[in-house]
């Protein structure tokens, strides 16, 4: 009988394996810490960048591929048992987007959550970047049916040494959590327009 030839390795750029990483550590952090089993690096990997994956992962976040049209770069990750996080970027307006929803062990409160992410800071594909000062904190209602957006502006520093003003902005509905991270250079106006109409396309929230 012939050997069984053994299966070919995945072969996994260092960026994906660092932003699957990164995935987990933001769902660990934010949501199901102990409880959240990782079998293999691979199951993440395998697919992160496949179109039809980003598709349906964005489809059980309960988006539709319009909130990324702007980013020509993204990678999805699905975790067990719920979560999934979604990172887009496009290098050329230097533009860095990160989506995660996942479900709290309880009662999500979203000013908490956003802490859990402001100590994580915002990883890109190529400059994870750490918030330095808080700018600004508030809340609004998405569309006038207490769809409350509890939000943080604050500045950035990556390992670069460039400056970045970004925001954490997370919606809850019981245990769910929508966190929409958003960072662009600090020279650049800022506007949250993007990251609350993102918001407002997800549905059951």
């Amino acid at each position: 009988m012939a050997a069984s030839l053994p299966k070919p390795k995945l072969i996994v750029p260092a960026f994906v394996r660092a932003l699957a990483a990164m995935a987990a550590s933001i769902v660990i952090a934010g949501s199901v810490f102990g409880s959240l089993i990782i079998s293999s690096l691979n199951e993440i990997l395998a697919h992160s960048t496949d179109k039809e994956y980003i598709k349906q992962t964005l489809t059980s976040m309960g988006f539709g591929e319009g909130v990324i049209s702007a980013f020509p770069t993204v990678l999805a990750f699905r975790l067990p048992p719920t979560a999934a996080v979604i990172v887009a970027e496009n290098l050329k307006d230097m533009h860095w987007l990160v989506i995660s929803r996942y479900e709290a062990p309880d009662l999500a409160d979203a000013k908490e959550q956003i802490d859990k992410f402001y100590d994580i800071g915002i990883f890109t594909t190529t400059y994870p970047a750490r918030f330095q000062s808080i700018v600004k904190e508030d809340k609004v209602d998405l569309d006038g049916h207490c769809r409350i957006v509890h939000y943080l502006i604050g500045t950035l520093r990556d390992n670069k040494d460039i400056v970045y003003t970004g925001v954490c902005a997370c919606l809850v509905n019981g245990k769910k959590v929508l966190m929409v991270q958003f960072m662009q250079p600090s020279d650049k106006p800022f506007s949250l327009d993007l990251v609350l109409d993102i918001m407002r396309k997800a549905s059951s929230f």
